[in-house]
């Protein structure tokens, strides 16, 4: 017999995670979207797929809250799925929790069980993000069944700002020092520094905007996972704090862009298109 094996660490208490499996509404929101599962021993579960041409039945073998769930696989549209064991492990580590997948009781290791070791690494990380964000990739929106979209568009991950050279020194300081970027490129014409997957250039001139032009450009976001601390480097070191109606801080970086700072996980659905709360409008009467 083989069996697929993972190991995950979340960022959230055993509790939320044991809720996240046990539950058929905790299901819904990393595993796929149409799912029903009992919540005792012995009661059963069926989650479906592509508009429910695949389907996984099964029961409830084990459940304790302390931190153990098993599933045995009635029948699956997968083939070599049935009679095999799906079992979920929590113990606590640190502030977080230590995940211990296993699904046991295949006879080879074949094409099926390759695939099927890629899905539940899919499906096991969207648990992780939706225990720790409250926002999962359960099917259909998994990576291995979304379509592509040849008309896609993102926003892309680099931004350039045309900088005074008499601002250099300070510059550098602020994004190498304070927010700790990577110093990716340094010359007497551009300096590019890295934070995380964005990359920032800065091209210096001779005359660029001031900070006033700056400040009718657009402003961007840095996402911290500790606020307090990070705000008081950023104003500990000086720079243009902005008066607008919203609770995060607003500054205006040296070389004059502005930025928005706010915490990794937060909520901010609000400045998203709430009917109901739209604390971005504030913008329009941003201090200039």
């Amino acid at each position: 017999m083989t069996d697929i094996l993972h190991l995950i660490p979340i960022h959230a208490s055993r509790d939320n995670v044991y809720r996240a499996i046990a539950t058929a509404e905790g299901i819904r929101n990393w595993f796929s979207r149409d799912a029903d599962l009992d919540t005792g021993i012995g009661g059963s579960g069926e989650i479906r797929f592509a508009n429910r041409q695949r389907v996984i039945r099964m029961k409830i073998d084990e459940l304790a809250a302390n931190g153990r769930v098993v599933w045995g696989v009635l029948s699956a549209a997968m083939p070599t799925w049935s009679n095999t064991r799906i079992e979920f492990e929590m113990s606590t580590e640190g502030d977080g929790t230590m995940l211990h997948f296993a699904h046991r009781g295949f006879a080879q290791s074949d094409d099926f069980f390759a695939m099927s070791a890629t899905a539940w690494g899919g499906f096991l990380l969207s648990l992780k993000q939706y225990v720790e964000t409250g926002q999962g990739t359960p099917h259909p929106d998994d990576a291995l069944s979304r379509a592509p979209d040849p008309k896609r568009l993102i926003l892309g991950n680099h931004a350039a700002v045309f900088a005074a050279r008499s601002e250099q020194a300070r510059i550098r300081k602020f994004y190498g020092e304070v927010l700790g970027c990577e110093v990716r490129t340094s010359n007497d014409q551009v300096d590019r520094f890295q934070l995380d997957d964005a990359h920032f250039c800065f091209v210096w001139q001779d005359a660029a905007l001031d900070e006033n032009e700056f400040l009718k450009s657009t402003y961007l976001e840095l996402k911290a996972d500790k606020v307090e601390e990070m705000k008081r480097k950023i104003l500990d070191f000086g720079v243009r704090k902005l008066d607008v109606p919203d609770a995060h801080l607003y500054f205006q970086a040296p070389g004059g862009q502005v930025f928005r700072l706010v915490g990794i996980g937060e909520d901010l659905s609000a400045y998203e298109g709430s009917p109901s709360a739209n604390p971005g409008s504030s913008l329009a009467n941003r201090n200039t």
